[in-house]
């Protein structure tokens, strides 16, 4: 639903705001000190790793989006005169970051072309290279690159598991999904910390083979480094709700039960952004259900009507109606999807329902099962 996406949009916004307005202040400390450093060496006629300082302010300014400044340091650290290939290539590197940034795919290859010729070993100008050429989808371009990265980069570390992330990534473009499930399990062994790539590579099992248990076993490290990491609740909130939703695929619905149980308590409950409890109070009202645990249903339904607005109270009433029509409610059922139909015109399900019982058409009527299928 696009409403859905946006409103998700929304709230992944609003909960890293804070974060973000943090790092953008500690990057403008760091200008300042770098340009404090600058300023004081030429004012004495000292002697300082200029290309250093210049490059080093370049990524703090397009970390902050000062993409001009950025490029002003990167182009003069490519117009001295004796500059060590490594910094070069650097600036030729951070100039790629900056035209990436406007998806201006052709100057990111240009510049990284250049800091390779200039550093040969320049391993994350290959693998950068590489993600441009698969967004460009020249994957033939994109797996060689990223396997010279791969292939030279002798210490195999957090980086070489980086760089098999991004062929994995490639090999999902060109549906090479055993070749992208290999490469994240690579990327797990070399860096094991990084829930990322059980994320990844959860999705790819999810997606490309419908291996649910795969999946579950991934998101179950997944959250379990989220909690060591004292991630934010947002991610072990919507790692517990994946969860739910893959036990509830395989109907294992205590499991469910238990997981958005968990999702509940770390979700937000602010007013206007609280979307997604309202959804877990919904999954697993439907699951308390057909569960036959009728009471916890109904306070879960109850609860959730209270907090939802026009986005999810259509849906809400839906759930209603379906419980009121299993204690055999025909008459509360129907005010319900009156309810349903008149909050949330596009909710065909709620149309089909009440047609189907004004029609005495039973067998037509949907199920709780049918209803989360949905999400």
């Amino acid at each position: 639903m696009k409403i859905k996406v946006i409103t998700i949009l929304s709230l992944i916004i609003f909960l890293f705001h804070n974060y973000a307005l943090a790092s953008i202040n500690n990057h403008k400390d760091k200008i300042q000190e770098i340009s404090n450093v600058i300023k004081t060496a030429k004012l004495n006629n000292e002697n300082v790793d200029y290309p250093r300082l210049y490059i080093e302010r370049g990524k703090y300014y397009s970390q902050i989006d000062e993409y001009d400044n950025a490029m002003m340091d990167f182009n003069r650290v490519i117009q001295m005169n004796n500059v060590p290939g490594y910094w070069i290539g650097m600036a030729y590197y951070g100039r790629a970051y900056i035209y990436d940034k406007f998806l201006e795919y052709d100057k990111v290859i240009s510049n990284l072309n250049e800091a390779i010729k200039v550093n040969p070993k320049f391993y994350d100008a290959y693998a950068q290279r590489a993600i441009a050429y698969k967004n460009k989808k020249d994957y033939k371009r994109a797996l060689s690159d990223i396997s010279i990265a791969i292939n030279e980069s002798k210490s195999k570390t957090v980086e070489t598991a980086r760089y098999y992330a991004v062929r994995a990534g490639i090999y999902e473009k060109i549906k090479e999904y055993d070749k992208e499930i290999a490469d994240y399990t690579v990327a797990i062994k070399l860096d094991p910390e990084n829930d990322a790539y059980y994320l990844l590579r959860g999705s790819a099992y999810y997606w490309h083979k419908k291996d649910y248990i795969s999946d579950i076993e991934d998101t179950t490290k997944r959250i379990e480094l989220l909690k060591k990491n004292n991630s934010t609740r947002y991610n072990i909130e919507q790692a517990y709700s994946w969860r739910a939703s893959l036990y509830t695929k395989l109907k294992r619905y205590d499991m469910a039960v238990s997981d958005y149980s968990q999702a509940i308590q770390y979700a937000d409950k602010t007013p206007n952004n609280n979307i997604f409890l309202i959804l877990h109070l919904l999954h697993r009202g439907c699951l308390y259900a057909i569960l036959n645990e009728n009471k916890k249903a109904i306070e879960d339904f109850d609860e959730a009507e209270k907090h939802s607005d026009k986005i999810t109270l259509g849906r809400v009433y839906f759930a209603k109606a379906l419980y009121f029509y299993n204690l055999g409610e025909n008459e509360i059922t129907i005010n319900y999807l009156r309810k349903s139909m008149m909050t949330d015109k596009s909710f065909d399900k709620a149309k089909d329902m009440y047609n189907n019982i004004m029609e005495n058409n039973p067998s037509c009527i949907i199920t709780f099962e049918n209803f989360l299928s949905e999400f």
